[in-house]
């Protein structure tokens, strides 16, 4: 396993905190390293409002946090995409060959919701901020009609990470998608060896070879210990009960969104009880009743990404 070192994070205050673009957007730092050295480039946060972009954050229960954002369920929940640093389009990732970590605290996800960070194949050029504010946000998944990769979906009793590919323009994706569940791994959860009880980071590695993304592994590491998931790739994926995969385009179309760019989504949603069960087991697993006081709000943080 890689020794992983990062450059410190600048820390940030919340009364601080910059606007992207001076728009009224809530920034959020993202470390960014490449051959050229590590740079803090200031990306802003949009809530999407119905499919219209909105800077009312206190009233979908989102607020700022040193080097990042707490999101708690209000309203039905709520979804924020990364803009860049003009504040006027959504931040392009680029994925191939990367690595993406972040920090994050799930110890108040009640079973039943699921706190999310994932990448969509949005339209990296929708108008938002200061533009046009009824161009709406271009929001689109795997559910629908575009490329989706979810890098972390999770509670207190739980995570999965799950590739979802789309071919053509037709709306031919991969809803079921492949994934990795830490249930499998027996090890994360409330007062586990990896406890959902105290903040931990996650690490996803982008792997490929001649442009085309081969794989991607994921590490969960906290208090100087780390577990990784079994590796996402189109041999393992093939096999794993996901009919979807082969017909797909399996990781060659995952990785062409890639390098066309993603755009970063945060979310929060769900309605409680057994309501995602192929996420934490529902009310067959234990761990659900450890969680179940829980105030169901989120914090992700330290958002950083760098090349392989």
């Amino acid at each position: 396993m890689k020794t992983l070192v990062f450059t410190a994070f600048l820390y940030v205050s919340a009364d601080s905190i910059k606007n992207a673009a001076s728009n009224g957007q809530m920034s959020m730092p993202l470390q960014y390293c490449d051959s050229n050295g590590c740079s803090t480039k200031w990306t802003g946060l949009i809530i999407d409002e119905g499919n219209k972009p909105s800077t009312n954050y206190g009233g979908h229960g989102v607020s700022s946090i040193p080097n990042g954002v707490q999101m708690s369920m209000q309203n039905g929940g709520s979804r924020m995409y990364l803009t860049d640093e003009s504040g006027n389009r959504h931040f392009p990732f680029q994925l191939n060959n990367k690595v993406l970590t972040f920090d994050v605290d799930v110890s108040q996800m009640q079973c039943g919701f699921n706190a999310a960070l994932y990448f969509s194949q949005m339209n990296l050029n929708t108008p938002i901020g200061k533009i046009d504010l009824t161009q709406g946000t271009g929001y689109c998944d795997a559910q629908g009609t575009c490329t989706e990769f979810d890098v972390f979906e999770a509670n207190a009793a739980a995570t999965q990470v799950t590739s979802h590919s789309c071919t053509g323009s037709s709306g031919n994706c991969d809803h079921w998608g492949c994934g990795r569940n830490s249930r499998s791994l027996n090890v994360f959860g409330p007062y586990r060896q990896f406890n959902s009880m105290q903040p931990f980071t996650v690490s996803t590695y982008f792997r490929a070879t001649n442009g085309v993304l081969t794989s991607v592994d994921q590490t969960i590491s906290q208090n100087g210990q780390s577990v990784s998931f079994p590796a996402i790739s189109d041999s393992t994926c093939g096999g794993s009960g996901d009919p979807q995969f082969p017909s797909t385009g399996e990781l060659e179309a995952m990785s062409s969104a890639f390098n066309n760019g993603m755009t970063l989504v945060f979310s929060i949603w769900g309605s409680g009880g057994n309501g995602m069960s192929w996420l934490d087991g529902g009310y067959a697993n234990n761990d659900c009743n450890t969680v179940s006081h829980g105030s169901n709000t989120l914090k992700f943080y330290n958002l950083s990404l760098r090349s392989l």
